[in-house]
């Protein structure tokens, strides 16, 4: 006969399949949350290296995550002492067994509002929210500015190139008066002839592009009504330079640099990455070279010099380990390091960077919610 403890056996059973549904849930959400962060750096970092190949860079996002945790309770009984008998006759034994099944499914980002979206220059708006959130201008500007223009100047200071090491230093070192302001003007008036019934109808509702209504008046002509409306405001980002320029009130508009004034162009997410790509594309087509780096040099605390990284990529091995991305790309290995004892490699923080901006734009694109369904 089957022992008299299995009620108290299957009753455990029961509770440990509730223990493990719980760790179950646990684990997956733990483990795609890493899966999905070391497919997002993997594929900036590929995406790098084909801008510094001179290919086309690709975008991909996962639209749909579809992931089944399975669990099976059991008890395996095994005879022993047949021939004696006794009460232990039949000996039962827990098994619990659990699996994840996934379904993935993968959405390519080629159309025109993410295209669009990679190459428009990142906004003064955007910059200022990262700044305001506790970014650094110091890393922040010699990555995201383009070139800039001092007020009454003809020449622009490019941020490109291997010979754009002073730039870079430049915007590091005088990052802490570098500041952002927002001025906005009011829209433009226009009055408009209309019905009173019209007139009625657009106090109630507004008036479309942005015009609000300001005022009613009565018209020259019988059952006529004059609306005044006001236009949108305007909002003008400019840029306070400080000791980029030869005056401490220097500053400059985000244009395209058509006027006298000074200016500042800001990069592109795409222009970033090709930015990068320029920088280690030593490191693609010499094959023997282990490290290529994009870097800024700014004053240190104790007057001297120290040099920064806003990228470095180590190829075929090479460099400090562990390493915090691998991927391989047209037959070599490249690896970015996980761990800096010096706190002077920015590559994992401009990543981290690059993906929020992508993030952003990915957010115009309509994608499936990502879900993790388990049975009841």
């Amino acid at each position: 006969m089957l022992n008299r403890r299995n009620p108290l056996l299957l009753a455990l059973a029961v509770a440990l399949a509730g223990c493990s549904h719980a760790g179950s849930v646990s684990r997956a959400a733990t483990d795609y949350n890493r899966a999905m962060a070391d497919a997002r750096n993997e594929q900036l970092l590929i995406n790098i290296l084909r801008a510094g190949a001179r290919e086309p860079l690709q975008f991909s996002a996962l639209a749909e995550i579809n992931a089944s945790v399975n669990r099976t309770i059991g008890i395996d009984t095994v005879a022993t002492n047949l021939i004696t008998g006794g009460r232990d006759a039949i000996s039962p034994t827990l098994k619990l067994a659990g699996s994840t099944v996934p379904s993935l499914k993968i959405q390519p980002l080629s159309s025109k509002e993410f295209t669009e979206g990679i190459l428009r220059p990142i906004t003064p708006e955007t910059l200022h929210l990262f700044i305001n959130q506790g970014w650094d201008t110091e890393f922040l500007l010699p990555l995201v500015i383009n070139g800039y223009r001092c007020p009454g100047e003809t020449e622009i200071k490019l941020n490109r190139g291997s010979t754009a090491a002073a730039t870079r230093n430049k915007l590091a070192t005088s990052a802490s008066s570098f500041g952002l302001r927002k001025v906005n003007t009011p829209g433009e008036m226009v009055t408009m002839s209309v019905s009173n019934s019209r007139a009625l109808e657009m106090l109630s509702a507004g008036v479309s592009g942005g015009y609000k209504v300001v005022s009613l008046k009565p018209g020259k002509r019988a059952g006529m009504t004059n609306v005044v409306l006001a236009g949108p405001d305007k909002a003008t980002w400019t840029a306070e330079l400080g000791s980029l320029c030869r005056s401490d009130e220097a500053k400059a508009l985000f244009d395209s640099g058509g006027s006298e004034d000074g200016y500042v162009q800001l990069r592109s997410v795409e222009g970033i990455i090709y930015f990068l790509g320029e920088a280690v594309r030593p490191c693609i087509i010499d094959p023997s070279r282990p490290e290529c780096a994009v870097y800024y040099v700014k004053s240190g605390e104790g007057g001297g010099e120290e040099s920064h990284q806003l990228f470095r990529l180590f190829a075929s091995g090479a460099g400090p380990s562990p390493a915090a991305i691998t991927t391989s790309f047209h037959g070599r290995t490249y690896r970015v390091p996980r761990l800096d004892p010096g706190d002077v490699d920015r590559t994992l923080k401009t990543l981290s960077f690059l993906s929020q901006l992508v993030a952003l734009q990915t957010a115009a694109v309509p994608l499936t919610p990502t879900v993790i369904a388990l049975p009841q």
